[in-house]
């Protein structure tokens, strides 16, 4: 993670990275996987 980032959850317990804009902490929030990484997904608000 970067700064700029904040790192949630899938259901599946993924780590996905989006942008630090992507709504509060403990939201649950719509994203559109657009990259993967070696353990985690990169994704925007979908």
């Amino acid at each position: 993670r970067q700064a700029g980032q904040k790192v949630g959850r899938s259901p599946w317990l993924q780590p996905v990275i989006v942008d630090e804009k992507a709504g509060e902490i403990g939201d649950i929030i719509q994203v559109r996987i657009t990259k993967t990484g070696y353990n985690s997904l990169f994704a925007e608000l979908a």
